[in-house]
């Protein structure tokens, strides 16, 4: 590793326990049209066989693998890669999710084409495609008791596709995939790793915003999400429990007490009907676990 050599872009991917995942879409990163662009695999303290057979399928790739020692969620990831990346002084870094597939290699440089157009703007993202290859939703508003009251009705679908390439301000882009000015993003001290997983791109867009910058939307295809149909399935699990945990951290952290035990009101008695109408299945006891984490969301977690 030539820690002198300095590339343009860094792309960090976050992995834990997924080899295969990871390594094809390194091959596919490999074969970005955009030049010095520096992939660095941030493994997340995987399983020893996992993280070996990431080594194994790795072998030949002109890349960095990090292992961190500690799985402290995807935002914890991303700045673990980002702290490595600033050997390489970028100017922008790429963040991708391993459960993904490209499928349009041009796409980073339209991304990063629209950051130079637009000065004020710190990060913009791409039209991202579900497994059955409709869009999936990636723009989203910043968490208020209003916003998540209304979101199916108001917020499920803003994200589009068009032939004729557009780019939108937005206030929050889905950390599946975007790109990032690195000064912007070091400035604001990346990801709060409080989250683990999920909200944690309305934190860092909320903390964008307040230093005076804006987000984008650029309606370009880039990748399939695989891991989009997931988050779909009718089951109370840590991923149902994280993305309302999460929200209600999130009012807390901004000191909007009222709408937080307002949110974690509505989250409880919805979790509840779910249950007991049968709608849903829960790995969680609702009372002892489910309830207490909206109410108290670091009474969960790590």
């Amino acid at each position: 590793m030539n820690s002198k050599q300095k590339y343009e872009i860094v792309t960090i991917v976050v992995h834990y326990n997924e080899p295969g995942y990871c390594a094809n879409i390194v091959r596919d990163l490999l074969k970005l049209k955009t030049a010095q662009n520096r992939i660095v695999v941030a493994d997340n303290y995987s399983a020893d066989v996992q993280y070996n057979q990431l080594l194994k399928l790795s072998e030949g790739f002109d890349i960095d693998i990090i292992r961190n020692t500690v799985n402290n969620g995807f935002g914890a990831g991303v700045n673990f890669g980002a702290a490595h990346a600033r050997i390489y002084s970028p100017k922008f870094i790429h963040v991708i999710n391993t459960d993904t597939q490209i499928i349009n290699f041009d796409y980073l440089e339209s991304l990063k084409n629209d950051l130079l157009k637009y000065n004020k703007t710190a990060l913009v993202g791409p039209t991202v495609l579900k497994p059955d290859g409709t869009v999936q939703n990636t723009i989203m508003p910043l968490p208020t008791f209003a916003n998540i009251l209304n979101f199916k009705n108001k917020y499920a679908q803003l994200s589009i596709f068009s032939e004729n390439i557009e780019s939108i301000t937005v206030e929050v882009i889905n950390g599946v995939c975007f790109l990032i000015n690195a000064d912007d993003f070091y400035a604001v001290s990346g990801f709060d790793e409080d989250y683990f997983m999920y909200v944690e791109e309305q934190d860092l867009a909320y903390k964008l915003k307040k230093s005076g910058k804006s987000l984008r939307y650029v309606s370009v295809k880039s990748i399939i999400h695989f891991g989009a149909s997931v988050s779909e399935k009718k089951i109370i699990d840590w991923r149902y429990i994280y993305t309302r945990r999460n929200l209600v951290l999130f009012l807390l952290k901004r000191k909007k007490f009222l709408q937080a035990m307002l949110v974690a009101s509505m989250f409880s008695v919805s979790t509840i009907i779910k249950k007991y109408l049968k709608k849903y299945s829960s790995d969680y006891h609702l009372i002892k676990v489910v309830i207490p984490a909206f109410f108290q969301p670091k009474s969960f977690g790590k």
